[in-house]
């Protein structure tokens, strides 16, 4: 059980940084949907050579799968494009938070309600109080993050902010009906690899979609050739969360798979802000940051161990 936990936390961890390369692309390329339709290709190019090389059979067309076990792609969309249009707008800490409280209102009810023929467990006054937790810990931090800022904002632009911060919520309830979906689609299939090709086929061909309908083109500015070259690998660290979740939850469930992700995450968004890295501004992490961490942390292990 260690193992995999340990493991669910790293994935949690990659998921700030994967927002960082993916945003660092969007600078270069100038538009979210290309960008993350990049990072789905490179993603789903890997996959479609790692199934290969398996020499696997595709189960896809002999099995019965209902219709909704097609949509985790669409879902991955929305997170990963969802996270690149945040970054810019609210930081690193804020960007991975936010989507973190969305994972776990989510989570919690695809426990009770048993959604995508999840394991039902039911929503006990201590897991709520974790849930309430969790959200206190990311006022929290929002509250200490601004205050370092010190900056005057204007009554719209706090609520253009919130806005962004629902937003971030919606993607984080996107991510956590993700992981059920092809945690479900990986066991009708019998191949956590053959699940994930599938969700990123699928994820690549609605992002194509996407662009051709908003007419995307890249940036003219020349930037493209100036960037770094771990800008155009955000795909594989996609790779690595959407196919290490599929396995997870089938190992230790939905729930806790999602929780012990909340937890890297957290850690994860920190170390990005507080160190720069994957080309994101510096930002120290203040006390205040650290406490809403810890209430964050404290209230995703009451929901999963009390």
């Amino acid at each position: 059980m260690l193992v995999p936990l340990m493991i669910a936390l790293a994935i949690g961890i990659a998921s700030p940084l994967q927002t960082g390369v993916n945003t660092k692309l969007r600078e270069h390329l100038g538009s979210p949907f290309l960008s993350a339709l990049v990072s789905f290709a490179v993603g789903t190019t890997f996959l479609y050579i790692s199934f290969f090389l398996t020499k696997a059979e595709p189960h896809i067309f002999e099995s019965e799968i209902v219709w909704w076990s097609w949509l985790g792609g669409c879902l991955g969309v929305i997170f990963l494009t969802g996270n690149i249009l945040l970054m810019p707008k609210l930081g690193s800490v804020q960007t991975a938070i936010y989507p973190v409280v969305g994972q776990m209102m989510m989570g919690l009810m695809i426990d009770h309600f048993g959604w995508f023929q999840a394991e039902r467990v039911s929503l006990t006054i201590l897991r709520t109080a974790g849930g309430i937790i969790v959200i206190l810990g990311a006022v929290t931090i929002t509250l200490s993050r601004e205050h370092q800022e010190d900056r005057v904002k204007s009554a719209d632009r706090n609520r253009v902010l919130w806005l962004w911060r629902l937003f971030g919520i919606g993607a984080g309830m996107a991510s956590s009906a993700q992981t059920a979906v092809n945690g479900h689609l990986g066991r009708i299939l019998n191949s956590p690899l053959e699940a994930s090709v599938v969700s990123f086929t699928i994820g690549t061909l609605t992002l194509l979609l996407l662009n051709v309908l908003f007419k995307t083109r890249k940036s003219q500015s020349g930037l493209v050739s100036k960037g770094p070259w771990w800008m155009w690998f955000g795909g594989l660290l996609g790779v690595v969360q959407v196919l290490g979740n599929i396995i997870l939850s089938g190992m230790l469930g939905v729930g806790m798979t999602v929780t012990a992700n909340i937890v890297g995450i957290s850690l994860g968004s920190a170390s990005v802000d507080h160190y720069g890295l994957a080309g994101s501004v510096r930002k120290p992490v203040t006390a205040g940051m650290i406490v809403g961490l810890l209430i964050m942390i404290a209230g995703a292990a009451m929901i999963k161990i009390i």
